[in-house]
């Protein structure tokens, strides 16, 4: 199960739908976000495509992907922890509606934050049979490297009612608090509700035989915490396998307090930063990634490479020699904040005793003896280590703006816009900038700003806000809610995505065709041709396209939602040639007939 040579999982596959089947409706969350990411998401989601796909790098391509998907995907993130892209493009507009940040209250610690890495989906087949998938991950939905661990379950209809997905439609219930009441926020919460309701008879089940069982986690939700579960209960325990990238001192010394002394020690798996936590709690015996794991590609010469680490959270614990082993897999890490203030997300599985013992997992974990090559993993001795301070804290300070109840609102000044951004927050340790997305007029953070002369496709409800540290600025991007927002915004979106008659029909080609990339080929075809701006082939491309709307309307009638929706967006900015304008109110009259 657990063995890093033999048991990698792609990201994007564990999205793709099963054969017969497309995207019904996602509920995803994670807790920091990259947009490229959600995006790349999206296109295994919707287009069964790799998440590494080429396809990534066409805008129009993209166009098509958020517009097949964002009304079927509801993601949720930690409040302020979006990543700032290095480069900023107008597709990220589309992703508003998708995107809701949570914001957990700060009773207990300030640090509180919403951590759980979740994908319930929904998929359909053309007669609307449904299928489940439940992914519950280590892994935040970006681009970092580091190593984590996720599980998979497939779930179908059944005849009983599942009581165990109670935590599940809890949780889901705990999410709808989140989504704005706008026309799109209601739409999306409607469809979490049917979700909601048909979880009462969807039975989920794991491919491996070793597993005996399991229970959902969603913890600090009304009703739900760790300590109900043997892992952080009062009894003693046999065997216990930590996996855990940061740590709470308190937390280890209560682990390491509940050992039976045995014959085998308790294992800890973590980074080398989080080592001081750990001292003092001499039952572990302690282990972190290699160097060499850690540089990664940097080893060999690569540009930019990335470092790796673990970022997995993992627990095994067995209460007795002759008990089941209990495997805890999600997103918790052994802290204080994990227990006691986040909102996390875990798969507790019960496996066979003699299919899982903490000298079998550790094994896996090093791809067989401790002490072979092939290891990535060394023992370390914690009383020799010497770990830096991790610093100044600036999220907490983007965290606390997230918290100020910041809203803003759009004024049409002719054929310009302003915004005028009220920020109930004050905050002078730190010089705070705050701009949005799409423009380039950053002010300092104050009561109230006016953001002036806005072209239409700069408005967003996307903000970038940087605080500036004695180190490095932190740049983060978070939703403010923003009202009076022109109901024409994403039309100027997509025309600046589509901005002549080539994109117009490459994006054409890309709805109507069978295969994504083989439809990806022509749509290049068609823009690398045409003249100019493609309109001397406006002919032979609007009777070919006319053509296959026929048969799309015959066979995936749905399709053409794409075509309208697009047709509408640019008409009106002279992209669409006349000759298909007339092919296409021929094939409308013809289609309802």
């Amino acid at each position: 199960m657990f063995e890093p040579q033999n048991d990698r999982v792609d990201y994007g596959k564990i999205l793709t739908p099963p054969e017969g089947y497309e995207l019904d409706f996602a509920v995803g969350t994670t807790y920091s976000l990259d947009f490229d990411a959600f995006i790349a998401a999206c296109m295994s989601l919707g287009l069964s495509e790799d998440t590494d796909s080429t396809l990534l790098n066409n805008p129009v391509f993209m166009l098509h992907v958020l517009h097949e998907t964002s009304g079927k995907i509801a993601l949720f993130c930690e409040s302020g922890q979006i990543h700032a892209p290095a480069k900023v493009i107008p597709l990220y507009a589309l992703l508003e509606n998708s995107v809701h940040q949570v914001s957990v209250k700060l009773d207990k610690s300030r640090y509180a934050s919403f951590h759980p890495k979740f994908w319930l989906i929904s998929y359909k087949n053309k007669t609307g049979e449904k299928k489940y998938r439940l992914i519950v991950l280590s892994r935040n939905l970006t681009f970092d490297r580091s190593w984590d661990v996720v599980i998979a379950l497939d779930g179908d209809n059944v005849s009983e009612r599942a009581e165990k997905n109670r935590p599940l439609k809890d949780f889901l219930a705990f999410l709808q608090n989140y989504i704005p009441t706008t026309p799109e926020g209601n739409s999306k919460n409607k469809r979490i509700q049917e979700l909601i309701s048909e979880l009462d008879y969807v039975g989920f089940k794991t491919d491996d035989g070793a597993f005996e069982d399991f229970d959902f986690i969603p913890i600090g939700v009304d009703g739900y915490s760790i300590r109900n579960y043997p892992l952080f209960g009062k009894e003693q325990y046999y065997e216990l396998l930590v996996m855990s990238p940061f740590l709470s001192k308190t937390t280890v010394k209560e682990l390491n307090d509940r050992w039976k002394k045995t014959t085998v020690k308790p294992a800890l798996f973590t980074r080398r930063q989080s080592l001081n936590e750990v001292q003092g709690s001499d039952n572990f015996e302690v282990y972190c990634m290699r160097s060499e794991v850690v540089d990664g590609e940097d080893m060999f010469g690569e540009v930019d490479a990335a470092q790796q680490d673990i970022h997995a959270k993992l627990y095994m614990l067995r209460q007795n020699s002759a008990a089941n082993a209990e495997l805890y897999l999600g997103s918790m890490n052994a802290s204080h904040n994990a227990m006691y203030g986040n909102v996390e997300f875990l798969v507790r599985l019960i496996c066979k005793s003699a299919d899982l013992t903490l000298g079998k997992l550790k094994n896996q974990l090093f791809c067989g003896d401790e002490h072979g090559k092939c290891n990535p993993f060394e023992k370390v001795d914690v009383n020799t280590v010497v770990t830096e301070s991790d610093g100044e804290n600036l999220d907490i300070v983007i965290k606390m703006l997230c918290r100020s109840g910041a809203s803003a609102r759009v004024e049409q000044i002719g054929e310009k816009y302003n915004i005028v951004l009220d920020v109930p927050f004050e905050h002078s340790a730190y010089p705070i900038t705050v701009c949005p997305l799409f423009a380039k007029c950053p002010q300092t953070l104050k009561g109230t700003m006016i953001f002036e002369n806005l072209a239409l496709n700069e408005l967003s409800r996307f903000y970038r806000v940087t605080v500036t540290g004695k180190e490095k600025p932190l740049e983060r991007i978070i939703v403010i809610p923003t009202d009076n927002m022109p109901e024409n915004r994403d039309e100027a979106v997509i025309s600046s995505i589509i901005p002549d008659t080539k994109s117009f029909y490459a994006y054409l080609a890309f709805v109507l065709g069978d295969n994504p990339v083989l439809d990806a080929i022509e749509a290049l075809r068609i823009l690398g041709s045409g003249g100019s701006d493609g309109r001397t082939a406006g002919a032979t491309y609007s009777a070919a396209l006319y053509e296959r709307m026929l048969k799309t309307a015959a066979t995936d009638p749905d399709k053409l939602n794409s075509v309208d929706y697009i047709v509408r967006a640019v008409s009106k900015d002279g992209i669409v040639p006349d000759i298909f304008l007339k092919l296409y109110e021929t094939f409308q009259k013809a289609v309802r007939k």
